[in-house]
């Protein structure tokens, strides 16, 4: 049975992220981190990765080491830069990054959407990182929808995805 390590950072998400977990792989056994409070010192850091960002991420890589997953997936587009700047013996794999391999691949103008001001940055590193490693040139313009993201953290599924089509 493999292990596999999951960060989160919205309580919504860590429920529905974990039933499909369970509903599409019967031999995976989750260790599992929820802390939102990493998305304030983001903020207070002006949305610069700092040695404290990096020391509490290195908090749930060790918590991960000692569970002996086999791999970790981290939820949050707003930790991308984090995970840039440090080292892991476990493979990390940051779930937004097949979406921009195809956001890459699929044109060069791209509108990046997101529901929290942290992860505007992260995001727009991680393309411009994966558009270079595909050899690809690409326009990143950024749209921001926080009462959408208001919504997500409070978890309104149906709202946040209502607020979404409403404001794209």
């Amino acid at each position: 049975m493999k292990k596999v390590g999951v960060i989160y950072t919205v309580p919504i998400l860590q429920e529905s992220f974990h039933k499909l977990i369970q509903n599409e792989f019967d031999q995976i056994e989750l260790v599992e981190i929820l802390d939102n409070d990493i998305l304030a010192l983001i903020k207070e850091d002006n949305y610069n990765v700092t040695e404290r960002q990096i020391n509490k991420v290195l908090e749930y890589i060790e918590y991960f080491n000692q569970n002996k997953v086999d791999f970790i997936i981290s939820t949050c587009s707003s930790l991308g830069d984090i995970f840039n700047n440090i080292k892991s013996s476990i493979p990390i794999f940051q779930i937004d990054k097949p979406m921009m391999v195809e956001a890459a691949n699929l044109g060069k103008n791209i509108v990046l959407v997101a529901t929290a001001p942290t992860t505007i940055k992260p995001s727009t590193n991680l393309l411009e990182s994966t558009a270079k490693q595909l050899n690809k040139q690409v326009n990143i313009n950024s749209l921001l929808l926080p009462k959408a993201g208001v919504l997500l953290f409070k978890g309104n599924t149906n709202e946040f995805i209502n607020k979404l089509i409403e404001e794209i």
